[in-house]
């Protein structure tokens, strides 16, 4: 049950969306995810890292406190996509 007077959660963190604080509503993964996702080594994803094509939160002074949120690694994928056209 909700307190009067109080907004959710939700409420709370979309009021602060519009005060320019960041959307924190992504899960953040970890590179051992995201390396899985993408079927990759996490050699290869911490190279993408360290290039700046993927951008990462940092939690800590060691590698393995990085974090990809959703998002970034959404955009990571859809820069990568394409399709190919038919030989003519």
């Amino acid at each position: 049950m909700a307190l009067r007077g109080r907004g959710s959660r939700a409420q709370d963190h979309a009021a602060g969306l519009g005060r320019g604080l960041p959307d924190t509503t992504d899960r953040l993964l970890k590179v051992t995810d995201v390396a899985e996702i993408l079927g990759v080594g996490i050699d290869w994803v911490y190279e993408r890292i360290k290039r700046g094509e993927l951008p990462v939160v940092e939690l800590g002074d060691t590698r393995k406190n990085q974090r990809i949120s959703e998002a970034d690694l959404a955009t990571f994928i859809a820069k990568r996509r394409h399709s190919t056209t038919p030989a003519t």
